[in-house]
Parts: structure tokens; C-alpha cells; sequence
């Protein structure tokens, strides 16, 4: 990519997500997103081997990405090592749990790593709701 082709924000990144999947250059694999205290992990769906480590001091930013792409629920998430000198952007595509549940999970986390502050808890509780909620509105009710 030469330097007119970078991407400096959030629109220049989808830019490049949407040309790559014009070109067929998408790389797609089924996995789970794993929020903890330290990091975020990829972990294989059927044998729960780690497949990527992001640890959460090395995430410089997380962001959903609604309605722009053909996916309708993407994660953004920039990561940097000490060691590199440009981050990479990682886009994934959130079908069982909404990108925007997945955001405010990881900021959480780094905010609590960050500052010590104990938010993750109060986060996931209401992301909780959210999905309750969700299930609620998609399920017929039970029959007496």
C-alpha cells in the first residue's frame, strides 16, 4: 500500500475493508472473541485453542462498525506492539453478540486495566439485559 492508500481513520479502514471484499481478498474463519481482564483472545469454535492474544495495553482502540459494510455488525479494533511501527486493524464480523456489546465489553476492560477501576462488571451486566431482552422480543412467549 503506498502512502495515498493509508489509512488514518475509521472511514479510510471500512474504505479498505469494502474494496477488499469487492476483490474477494476477505480472509473469513468461524471463532469466539474472548474478553478478560488482560487481553482479548481468538479462540478456534470446536477446540478452544488460542489463536490470537491482543493484550489489552496493546488495543489502542475499539469501535463498532453498524450498517456500513455487507457485514451489519463489525468490531474495529487497532492494536500496536511497542515493537511495531504501524498498528494493524482488525475487523470482525459479530454474529451471535452485537458489535457494539462487544465495544463496550473491551473498553471496559481496558478502562479497568487502564485505571483500576472496577466498570467491566457494571458493563457486562447491562449487555446482559440487552440480550435478555433480545431473546424476549424474538421467542414466542411459553404457553401456560
Amino acid at each position: 500500500m503506498d502512502k495515498t492508500e493509508s489509512i488514518v481513520t475509521v472511514d479510510d479502514a471500512v474504505k479498505k475493508l469494502d474494496f477488499l471484499d469487492s476483490k474477494d481478498k476477505i480472509w473469513t474463519q468461524e471463532m469466539l472473541l474472548q474478553v478478560t481482564d488482560k487481553a482479548v483472545r481468538l479462540l478456534d469454535c470446536d477446540t478452544q485453542e488460542e489463536l490470537e492474544n491482543f493484550p489489552l495495553p496493546t488495543i489502542h482502540m475499539s469501535q463498532a462498525v453498524l450498517n456500513q459494510t455487507r457485514y451489519p455488525s463489525v468490531l474495529l479494533l487497532v492494536c500496536q506492539d511497542k515493537e511495531q511501527h504501524k498498528p494493524d486493524i482488525h475487523f470482525f464480523h459479530c454474529d451471535e453478540v452485537e458489535a457494539e456489546m462487544v465495544h463496550a465489553d473491551i473498553d471496559s476492560a481496558i478502562g479497568d486495566n487502564k485505571h483500576g477501576k472496577k466498570m467491566r462488571l457494571q458493563t457486562l451486566k447491562v449487555n446482559q439485559e440487552k440480550m435478555k431482552r433480545h431473546r424476549e422480543s424474538i421467542l414466542p412467549p411459553l404457553g401456560p
